[in-house]
């Protein structure tokens, strides 16, 4: 037994947002879930031809429950050849990243395979890009976030910095 408030997170596989928001609920509000229905935007993002990009957080737990969503791109299920495969196509992962560490609400997972690279199915890593990303959340995710998801093509946000992180701040287009 701990004193110390302990982060948990469930890996309830539905793409429902309304049973996700249920097992919230059932369990007292004690735990987190990935961001399931989020991956599939960003599966069907990196694979149909034409896909609003405004629509791109409808339906997922990031943007109705963000203090319970532990987003991500991609997991083990999901890679070539699993139960669950639906993995985002390699242009679109550093969108999708920049999705989820560029944003005040969630919290981010980041696929070892991803990072590192994945030797048998020879995808490069992202390291460097994730490496980007990861500082700018860092140095940068500080002060108030102001959306711009209205436009099919073309998303973006500022997040405008603070007092307390000298050169906090940026400016995101998608």
């Amino acid at each position: 037994m701990t004193k110390k408030e302990l982060f948990t997170v469930g890996e309830y596989w539905s793409y429902d947002i309304k049973k996700l928001h249920k097992y919230i609920t059932e369990t007292d509000g004690e735990i987190s879930l990935f961001d399931v229905p989020l991956h599939s935007r960003f599966y069907d993002a990196s694979t149909q031809e034409n896909f609003d990009m405004s629509k791109l957080l409808d339906g997922t737990l990031v943007k109705e429950n963000p203090l319970k969503a532990v987003t991500f791109v991609d997991n083990h299920d999901t890679q070539i050849g699993q139960s669950l495969e639906s993995f985002v196509k390699e242009w679109f992962k550093p969108i999708a990243y920049s999705l989820i560490l560029l944003r005040k609400a969630g919290l981010p997972c980041v696929l070892y395979g991803d990072y590192y690279g994945v030797r048998a199915k020879v995808l490069p890593p992202l390291d460097i890009i994730l490496q980007k990303l990861m500082l700018c959340r860092k140095y940068f995710l500080y002060g108030e976030q102001k959306d711009y998801l209205d436009d099919f093509n073309i998303i973006g946000w500022t997040v405008s910095g603070d007092d307390e992180h000298p050169d906090s701040g940026m400016a995101v287009i998608i």
